[in-house]
């Protein structure tokens, strides 16, 4: 129970996070057009089930961690980092769903040089995207070790 309210304190955070990044690029020029378009983008069916995918795996493996840090004594940092890899490879294969549908699609239309800046595009997100999460990992996992270590002081 404990890993899972820390978990989903952390995922909250992170999430927030990442909105604030999206917002400002979009309000930049226009406020009022910005928030509009930026609400738009929010309430489209795939954006959704990301912040499903996202905040379920979460809970469900920040349920796992507290039992791991609190009952077998695993390293927190060892479970943060591989959660953190869990958690950004759900999210990174339901992101190439439709990107692979679009290289399907597409595949005439493209020169190999813009795949390649299209391929690196995507290993930068892939990669801020896991530093993220996986710091939002080692959060959750540092905050659910530090709950032991308390609650052994304690006897």
């Amino acid at each position: 129970m404990l890993g899972r309210k820390y978990s989903l304190h952390s995922a909250i955070i992170i999430f927030l996070t990442f909105e604030l990044i999206y917002l400002v690029p979009e309000t930049k020029r226009d406020f009022a057009n910005g928030i509009i378009f930026f609400i738009y983008q929010q309430m489209n069916a795939f954006t959704i089930f990301s912040y499903v995918i996202f905040f379920a795996s979460f809970i469900l493996l920040g349920q796992r961690a507290g039992k791991q840090i609190l009952i077998l004594k695993v390293s927190p940092l060892k479970i943060g980092l591989l959660y953190g890899l869990i958690s950004t490879i759900l999210l990174l294969t339901y992101y190439s769903i439709p990107i692979i549908q679009a290289q399907n699609i597409r595949s005439g239309i493209y020169n190999e040089s813009e795949l390649n800046q299209e391929m690196q595009s995507f290993l930068r997100f892939s990669f801020g995207m896991f530093v993220c999460i996986s710091l939002g990992w080692l959060l959750t996992t540092w905050r659910i070790h530090r709950a032991r270590n308390n609650s052994d002081n304690l006897k």
